[in-house]
């Protein structure tokens, strides 16, 4: 997959965009009972995001969606054209090793 970078209007606040596949989801229910977190797998060309959600995207999985990247957190645009922003659980480099 080939990333895309561009920018948005305004309110993108000069971010850099790519292009993602979501390869996985996952709904997770806390300890209390009360509270659900949504669990994207969010795989770009060179790095893949596991990243926790208050409420789900408007994205299936394989969906491509557009996200950009801001220290510890997930920007993504679903497709309603919502950004929505989720803390980065964890990072994996794409990357083979040799």
């Amino acid at each position: 997959m080939i990333p895309l970078l561009f920018t948005l209007g305004a309110d993108s606040k000069n971010r850099v965009w790519q292009s993602g596949e979501i390869v996985s989801i996952k709904q997770d229910v806390f300890a209390d009972g009360d509270s659900t977190a949504y669990v994207y797998r969010l795989r770009a060309r060179d790095v893949t995001y596991l990243a926790a959600f208050a409420s789900p995207l408007k994205a299936s999985i394989h969906t491509t969606v557009k996200f950009t990247v801001d220290k510890k957190s997930l920007c993504v645009q679903d497709l309603d054209g919502k950004s929505r922003s989720a803390a980065i659980v964890e990072q994996v480099d794409n990357t083979p090793h040799r």
